[in-house]
């Protein structure tokens, strides 16, 4: 499991929060988004705000090249990041059947959408059918009440 870490020099405090993110249960690849990870814990400094997450759920073919998708998983986080709307990158580790979960946090949609169509997350998101058996995206808007810091998970149509 990779938490991709932040390289700013003065990270924001949404970057700090969502940088403390970690799976509350080993199967967090298959349990909803929002019970899967300590979200109240790791958002406990930011009074509100709202995000826009991303959700990748898998199911990796048994002779994937592994390490030809880290690669190309890699660049795009780079690229992504260095656009500013990335605060936060989770890459999940296989569970005993092959599922897998990652996830992003983004700033805003738009900045989501930008970064989807740079060229590096286009090569790594053409590995898809070589990679996986079926693989499915999760689009939230992930809020934080200021009255009662509440977080709430809204799902988006696809």
């Amino acid at each position: 499991m990779v938490l991709r870490p932040f390289t700013l020099p003065s990270p924001s405090r949404e970057q700090e929060a969502f940088t403390r993110l970690r799976p509350t249960t080993s199967h967090y690849q298959t349990v909803p988004i929002e019970r899967g990870f300590n979200w109240e814990e790791a958002l406990r400094d930011v009074p509100s705000g709202e995000w826009y997450l991303v959700v990748f759920r898998s199911l990796r073919r048994p002779d994937s090249d592994d390490v030809r998708l880290t690669e190309f998983d890699d660049h795009a986080y780079e690229e992504a990041f260095a656009t500013g709307g990335l605060l936060c990158y989770f890459a999940g580790d296989l569970d005993e059947n092959r599922h897998c979960l990652s996830f992003c946090v983004w700033k805003s949609r738009e900045a989501a959408r930008v970064s989807a169509q740079l060229p590096k997350h286009e090569a790594a998101a053409a590995l898809a059918p070589s990679t996986y058996v079926w693989y499915r995206l999760e689009r939230y808007t992930v809020r934080k009440d200021p009255e009662t810091s509440r977080i709430e998970f809204i799902p988006l149509p696809e």
